[in-house]
């Protein structure tokens, strides 16, 4: 083979190849959206912070992976699994608490879930099981864990999106309580928040239990309790030291403002 057709030849493999690569890379998961949820106490202090990942996957499912800090002495990592409908597939957490390590999971088949925790290690190790049936969707509502409300929204805006008004049901599992529960959420009304001298407004979502899910261009930025004027869960990566919710006035009795 003349050297002419030899470079021709390796010019051709190289093509193929760096082609094969962009390919790869193409069919890698997507990155939707990444940050630090905090919780902050008004003197600065840190009692949780999450830093969490939610990526689409080569299948068309969803990821949602997170690294826990507890009052910095504990941690523990999580990662949810949902189909390409925003339906829970799977979730698992393990980590130690202040009872020692805990390891807990959720897997769900059609209308049932299976939860799963463990206590311990060695021959202290003590699992449990619990077997949820219901007819409404699962969700994730588990102590110590922040990046589940980066999720609610999101299934509920799939949900609802093609009935204005309605309500999303659907039945929260804490697996480390092993534990179930059904729940709303629905959408209301838009709120403005402050940040600095800005004023932007965001969306609203609010559970059953009086929690508000604030959510601005797709993405959780903070959770509050109805009716507070500060959050107590944030996007630390988005607002470093939190924001105000500006809430309208009520009119005092007897018509005076």
């Amino acid at each position: 083979m003349s050297q002419r057709k030899l470079c021709v030849v390796l010019l051709s493999l190289l093509i193929v190849s760096w082609l094969g690569v962009l390919s790869a890379q193409a069919a890698q998961a997507q990155v939707l959206d990444r940050g630090t949820l905090v919780v902050r106490t008004f003197l600065g202090i840190d009692l949780a912070k999450e830093e969490f990942t939610f990526e689409r996957l080569e299948n068309g499912n969803f990821k949602l992976s997170g690294q826990i800090k507890l009052l910095i002495f504990f941690g523990t990592s999580e990662t949810f699994i949902l189909d390409k409908d925003l339906r829970l597939i799977s979730y698992q957490r393990q980590g130690t608490d202040i009872q020692g390590p805990l390891a807990v999971s959720v897997q769900v088949q059609g209308k049932t879930a299976t939860m799963t925790r463990t206590r311990g290690k060695g021959d202290k190790q003590r699992t449990r099981r619990k077997i949820v049936t219901t007819e409404t969707e699962f969700a994730i509502l588990d102590n110590n864990v922040l990046s589940e409300f980066v999720l609610l929204p999101l299934m509920a805006e799939a949900r609802l999106a093609q009935s204005p008004g309605a309500k999303f049901s659907f039945t929260g599992l804490s697996p480390g309580q092993l534990r179930a529960s059904p729940d709303i959420i629905y959408k209301g009304k838009p709120l403005f928040i402050r940040v600095g001298k800005k004023v932007p407004q965001v969306e609203r979502y609010i559970t059953d239990g009086g929690l508000e899910l604030l959510v601005n261009e797709g993405k959780l930025i903070g959770v509050s309790n109805e009716g507070d004027e500060k959050p107590f869960i944030f996007r630390e990566d988005i607002f470093p030291n939190g924001f105000t919710i500006l809430r309208p006035q009520r009119p005092r009795p007897g018509g005076l403002n």
